[in-house]
């Protein structure tokens, strides 16, 4: 396996480690699907290895990357619901008719 051997000669810490989709979503606490979803919208690099259906592979780069250029949106709050005229409060216990 001449690809085997060429890896030897490589020191290893110029090795890019590999993280798995399940490792990726617990170090960003989501779920792997939300990995699968950002590495198919070409959000978050990734290896295939082997063919169609084969296991994928996030270089700890890409992770860093996806981090780094990751922004928090601040969201708009929900507006107050207007009161409807004649509603008890919700907090209030009903009382049996």
């Amino acid at each position: 396996m001449p690809h085997v051997q060429e890896l030897d000669k490589v020191p290893a810490g110029n090795l890019p480690p590999l993280l798995t989709v399940a490792e990726v979503a617990a170090a960003l606490r989501v779920d792997v699907s939300t990995v699968y979803r950002a590495v198919r919208e070409g959000r978050l690099r990734a290896v295939r290895l082997g063919g169609p259906g084969s296991s994928v592979r996030i270089p700890a780069s890409a992770l860093e990357e996806l981090l780094s250029t990751a922004s928090v949106s601040a969201r708009h709050p929900r507006p107050a619901r207007p009161r409807v005229a004649g509603r008890s409060d919700s907090t209030k216990p009903r009382e049996a008719a």
